[in-house]
Parts: C-alpha cells; structure tokens; sequence
C-alpha cells in the first residue's frame, strides 16, 4: 500500500468535506492535518477538529487526522487562488488539482452505522438563506415525519421563522452523518450538514443562495430551489407525497 501524504486544511467544515474526493483521487490516502487560518469564516482549533475529526478518520482513504497551529506536506488552502463561481467547490478543486471531477452519484462518505430517526432532516444555517425559498410549505409537508439537526441556536431561529420540529442534538460529525445517512429526504440549505448529505448521496432539496451557489450537483435525487417554485418536485401539504422514490 502506498504511503499516505501530508496534507493540511483550515476548513471551514463545508469546504473540507467537499473537498475530500479531490484528495483522495489526487494522492489516494493522506494523512490530514486541521490548522488555524484567517482565511476561514470559523477559525479551525482543536475542539473543532474533535468535532469534524471522527467522520473523517471513518474515511478509508483518510490514514490520520489531528489538529496542528499551523499545516503539514501539501496546503489545500490554495485552492482559494483557484475559485471557479461557476462550478461546486469539490470540481473547481478537481480542476486545480488536475483530476477528474468525481462521479455525481458514487457517495465518498462512509459511516459505521445508520441511525433511521426520521424520514427528513432539517438543517439551516445562518449563512446562504433565500427568502423565497418555501421554507413554510416545504415544513407544512414535512414537519409530521421531520427533525431539525445542527447547532441549538440554530434549531430556534428555525421554529421562530419557520415552525415547529423537533431537534436531534449531536456530538460530532460522525453521528449527524449515521442521522443524514438513515433518512429518506434532507433538506437545508448550503451548510455544512447538506455537505453530509451530498457526500452519502441521500435525497436532498437545497435552499440556494442564488448570490453563492457553489454546491449544485447534478444527480437524480437531488433538487434545488432558487425561488417559491422547485423544479421536479411538489409540495403536498400535510403528506409525504413530494418524498423521492
């Protein structure tokens, strides 16, 4: 087996998980190191990196992952000098790396185990919000079969806008995947969680934030709302007809 290779990322959280089928296409195994960088909209430290670290250590072609203050072997950051606004964040790496953009439908995240809580999964952000979005029909139909999953504060902005859901507390980014991983439909909007999703290839509908749509892949099961109305896909108040076969 080859060796593994050193390569470091200041994240932010998103940005690392779409970011992983660059790696492991480009070097196959690395050893990854989290580090601090002014660059990130939440500076990486090491209780950031117990929360991110457990899902990617599962990763078959992630040998090692730690925190350090600063980075080790090859910095991914650079990507940043090769932004491509017309392209989702895991392509215009592929591109700078000059590797081929993955498959749309092979998942590059793996999990343990599945934990089946619910059939949808909500989860918000505050950043990247659109408000035409039909967040209210979208929870209208879901909200009897739905949890909200991410930060507290976040779950209450949620139900002050939005309404009512319960939420699911979570340790790390390995339980929120074996959640993201159990359900039938997700739904939120360009945040790290949809990155989850993305990466296992669940359903998802994804609130665009038209003015940074950098997470757009085209697959079968996945829908993405840019105003009130989402293509391929309705609304059924108070049913789960709009749920993906």
């Amino acid at each position: 087996m080859t060796a593994p290779v050193a390569v470091s990322h200041s994240g932010d959280f998103g940005d690392t998980l779409y970011h992983l089928p660059c790696m492991r296409d480009r070097w196959g195994r690395v050893d990854l190191t989290l580090f601090p960088a002014a660059c990130t909209g939440h500076r990486m430290t090491r209780q950031r990196c117990d929360v991110l670290g457990p899902l990617l250590r599962m990763q078959p072609y992630i040998a090692s992952c730690e925190w350090n203050g600063r980075p080790k072997g090859f910095n991914f950051d650079r990507w940043r000098q090769h932004y491509r606004p017309w392209l989702n964040l895991t392509d215009m790496a592929c591109e700078w790396l000059g590797v081929p953009h993955p498959d749309r439908e092979t998942p590059w995240l793996v999990v343990d185990d599945v934990h089946r809580l619910a059939e949808v999964v909500f989860a918000r952000s505050p950043r990247y919000h659109n408000p035409e979005f039909p967040w209210r029909r979208v929870w209208e139909t879901y909200r009897r079969a739905a949890i909200f999953v991410g930060l507290p504060e976040e779950h209450e902005q949620f139900c002050a806008a939005v309404g009512d859901v319960p939420f699911v507390p979570t340790r790390d980014y390995l339980e929120l995947a074996r959640i993201i991983a159990g359900c039938a439909l997700f739904v939120g909007n360009q945040s790290s969680p949809r990155a989850v999703a993305e990466g296992l290839k669940v359903p998802v509908l994804v609130e665009v934030d038209k003015s940074v749509e950098n997470t757009h892949w085209g697959r079968a099961t996945a829908r993405y709302g840019y105003g009130p109305e989402i293509e391929g896909l309705t609304l059924a108040a108070e049913s789960n007809e709009a749920l993906p076969a």
